[in-house]
């Protein structure tokens, strides 16, 4: 419910419609610019994948795996780690989330 004080500290705004288009215009314009300079999580996330790794401990367990340095990034550490969680663990939903991507998931409609 409104306080009836508050509705007494309303002021009428009188302006034409060309004023307030323009008006809309000044905020609109800087919310675009705004959203532009940020990233999207996807492009982090992109970014982040595509970096070269440089901790020494998993770039050593994937070499013993059998990958070159120069092949690995963080989207190949990703991806052998979800690999090894399904195989050492039996994790259902990363073999699950592996399949899809494969796109070797049987259709769900017999459930």
């Amino acid at each position: 419910m409104v306080h009836p004080n508050s509705l007494a500290n309303l002021r009428p705004i009188n302006l034409s419609h060309d004023e307030a288009v323009k008006n809309g215009k000044k905020g609109g314009g800087k919310s675009v610019l705004k959203r532009a300079e940020r990233k999207t999580s996807r492009e982090i996330v992109e970014m982040i994948a595509s970096m070269p790794i440089t901790d020494s401990k998993i770039l050593s367990k994937l070499e013993r795996e059998g990958f070159k340095k120069k092949d690995t990034n963080y989207l190949t550490a990703f991806w052998f780690s979800l690999y090894a969680r399904v195989i050492s663990k039996a994790d259902v939903p990363a073999a699950k989330l592996i399949l899809e991507v494969l796109g070797e998931m049987p259709d769900q409609e017999d459930e």
